[in-house]
């Protein structure tokens, strides 16, 4: 009797069958599982990383805003009695209090600079909008931008300085956003 007819040979191959098939299928359904419990845990994982930059974010915006509100309300910043040169002097020493800040820059309410900390700003800043904001009465932030020289993408926060009730100048401090 040949091989492929008997009872005995159709038994194994069968069970040959089904025992593949059911590998294959336990294979998919093994691979299907961990592909989606792993892409879960990269999903609780992105969640995780998102809600510590939007934490980190979050201080960094706080720290500058309370940052150049503490400049605007200094009395040295705040007093015309005060020289340009002893508001720098301030300026710096308040510089070394608030690391975050790369530049301090405060400039009269046309948008004329007064002082800098350490780019020596030129030109006027009366074009700019977190002067405009912040000379019209309101705290301000800029969104990420670039500035030229040096080469940076930073954030500008401004808020006005404010002498018997009335805005007398505009401080502007500057965030390295590479740090």
């Amino acid at each position: 009797k040949p091989i492929f007819t008997s009872i005995r040979f159709k038994i194994v191959f069968f069970f040959l069958i089904v025992i593949i098939v059911a590998s294959l299928g336990m294979s998919y359904i093994v691979s299907t599982t961990i592909r989606g419990a792993m892409i879960e845990d990269a999903v609780e994982d992105f969640k995780l990383v998102s809600r510590e930059i939007h934490f980190n974010i979050d201080n960094i915006v706080l720290e500058g805003r309370k940052g150049v509100d503490f400049l605007a309300e200094n009395p040295v910043v705040r007093s015309p009695e005060y020289s340009v040169d002893e508001k720098l002097a301030k300026l710096l020493e308040l510089k070394e209090v608030f690391e975050i800040f790369e530049d301090i820059i405060l400039a009269n309410e046309k948008g004329d600079l007064i002082v800098a900390t350490d780019y020596m700003f030129s030109g006027n800043l009366k074009y700019k909008n977190v002067f405009k904001q912040a000379n019209n009465g309101t705290k301000s932030m800029s969104d990420v931008h670039f500035i030229s020289y040096p080469l940076r993408a930073i954030i500008s926060y401004g808020a006005p300085v404010y002498y018997d009730d009335e805005i007398i100048a505009v401080v502007i401090v500057q965030m390295n956003m590479d740090q």
